[in-house]
């Protein structure tokens, strides 16, 4: 079986360009989905300094495979990869761009996928980082993960939304939610999550 290396083999320069080519974009769907995961990545990187080191692998050189049977399967296909370095210290965030609102069962499936696929070893280093077009969107994705998926505290998953992405130096603030931040309880009679504490996607940040 193929994984994916949590301590990638890193690049000198961001491969912001590794993204399907315009002639692969065969929808209006597809192609403003990869508009934005260019426009996210673009500006993650402007917060690369000399004390932060911040590299990217993009969707077609990011994608996991497992081989069955003799058949490749796709099993992971993050919308791009960062590597995250700060005194010699090397964080892997595996990011997904969730441009519409998935099914309860495809938003399990996704983070399964990556239970599967990455070894016990390789997910105490990497992080699942889901970016969401909405809070709305995001808050539905907590409230069916901490009652529908029991694995969740196996990987370090991070979520946040676009409205809280509007300049780069954002990506480094405290924008992010986790299984430990997120407060599953009834609101207003009815079974909801209360998202509203938010940390940093690291602490040296």
């Amino acid at each position: 079986m193929a994984r994916l290396d949590p301590l990638c083999h890193f690049y000198s320069n961001p491969e912001l360009g590794r993204y399907p080519s315009p002639k692969t974009l065969f929808s209006s769907h597809l192609f403003k989905h990869e508009s934005q995961v260019v426009e996210m990545a673009s500006k993650e990187a402007q917060n690369k300094t000399k004390d932060l080191d911040i590299k990217f692998k993009g969707e077609l050189s990011s994608q996991g495979q497992d081989f069955k049977s003799d058949k490749t399967i796709e099993a992971l296909t993050p919308d791009y990869t960062v590597y995250y370095t700060h005194q010699s210290q090397s964080r892997c965030v595996y990011s997904e761009l969730e441009r519409t609102a998935k099914s309860k069962t495809a938003q399990i499936k996704k983070v399964e996928r990556y239970l599967d696929f990455l070894s016990f070893e390789q997910r105490q280093t990497v992080t699942l980082r889901l970016i969401f077009q909405t809070a709305g969107m995001e808050q539905s994705f907590w409230l069916n993960a901490l009652t529908n998926l029991p694995r969740l505290h196996n990987i370090r998953v991070v979520t946040t939304n676009i409205a809280l992405l509007h300049t780069p130096d954002q990506f480094l603030k405290a924008i992010y939610s986790s299984e430990q931040t997120v407060k599953l309880g009834r609101f207003g009679g009815r079974l909801s999550v209360d998202s509203s504490k938010r940390v940093k996607l690291f602490e040296f940040l």
